[in-house]
């Protein structure tokens, strides 16, 4: 699960740009890199699981970030129905209710989450699945607004 920050369009011409606009593209990559970090983080800030998010450079202009980590997939792709059964135990035990701490609706936020309700035994349960989060989605539909601003922003300071 990555996000890609990258020109529209052809940018074989970036090449030939002059040096100050080089340095002005590479610092709004650089900054805007660290603050999509700093959205993933605060997406799984209450996460018992702490993923490390990467940031890679595959090209000139072009910056990946990223974490690995199953729950991660699980939780941002979602989970189809499927059954649960105790691995190191005789049942399972767990409260009846629970309050998630990141919600399908969107937004970069998350939430404390909570058990609540009964205590359950049991030897198997059927999961419902889960709705995806789409946490690059959400990231991404904050970027796609914010990346233009913040590369005029580097443009202005290496001009000034």
């Amino acid at each position: 699960m990555k996000i890609q920050i990258l020109p529209i369009g052809d940018y074989a011409w970036f090449e030939t740009m002059p040096d100050l606009a080089e340095e002005a593209i590479d610092e709004a990559l650089e900054a805007t890199s660290l603050a999509i970090k700093v959205d993933y983080r605060v997406l799984t800030r209450t996460w018992k699981t702490k993923i490390d998010f990467k940031i890679e450079r595959p090209s000139k202009h072009i910056r990946e970030i990223f974490g690995q980590n199953k729950i991660l997939l699980f939780v941002s792709g979602g989970t189809k129905a499927h059954d649960i059964v105790p691995k190191n135990a005789h049942r399972l035990v767990f409260k009846q209710g629970f309050t998630p701490k990141s919600h399908a609706s969107g937004g970069i936020k998350s939430f404390k989450g909570s058990t609540f309700g009964p205590t359950v035994f049991a030897k198997k349960v059927r999961h419902p699945g889960n709705k995806p989060r789409d946490f690059p989605g959400r990231v991404n539909k904050k970027w796609q607004k914010e990346w233009p601003k913040n590369l005029q922003r580097a443009v202005n300071a290496v001009w000034e």
